[in-house]
């Protein structure tokens, strides 16, 4: 996403001000409050849904921190990989997830980056995986196109002669008047 759909929940900060904040922020298109440590760590967040539900509460004099959700669908920053789609579903599944909106990304050490929009994730190639079968006339340019967007594009061809050239790196393209060599 390129703009910041998200805010901080306050250190202590009690329900009625958040749900007064919460509305707030709503008018900027903000979904989700996060609550993070104050060395910078995920520790969880409230979503809109979540806000409609507490907003029921009757004593709405009691800290925020009870409601948050501690153990939502979560991302290392080095999981943003070709296999993300395929390990998106296996963590929504496991949480037996119905809908999904917001994933979070952490580093390494679990320090807060962003949310990020499963939709946005859900459409994006850099994400996904690509095998193009036959590596021929079409094959192989088409590789080279998809190269131009995709991280990592898997080739594959029956014949043993042109898998032993690309294993050697021998691969030549030719066309009228035009040759190149990668």
């Amino acid at each position: 996403m390129m703009y910041q759909n998200y805010f901080f929940i306050k250190k202590n900060q009690k329900l009625f001000d958040f749900i007064e904040e919460f509305e707030i922020q709503k008018k900027d298109n903000k979904k989700i409050a996060v609550k993070i440590s104050s060395n910078g760590k995920f520790e969880g967040l409230i979503s809109l849904g979540d806000l409609r539900r507490l907003q029921k509460k009757k004593n709405q004099n009691i800290s925020v921190d009870k409601f948050i959700n501690k153990d939502p669908v979560i991302i290392k920053d080095e999981d943003l990989t070709n296999d993300l789609y395929q390990d998106l579903n296996k963590k929504i599944d496991k949480k037996n997830i119905k809908n999904i909106e917001q994933i979070i990304l952490v580093n390494r050490k679990n320090i807060f980056l962003k949310v990020l929009d499963y939709k946005f994730l859900f459409n994006d190639y850099e994400y996904k995986n690509v095998c193009v079968i036959g590596l021929g006339h079409i094959g192989l340019p088409l590789v080279v196109h998809l190269l131009k967007n995709f991280k990592k594009v898997k080739g594959f061809d029956k014949s043993i002669k042109k898998n032993q050239k690309f294993e050697k790196i021998k691969i030549r393209f030719l066309r009228k008047k035009f040759k190149y060599k990668p």
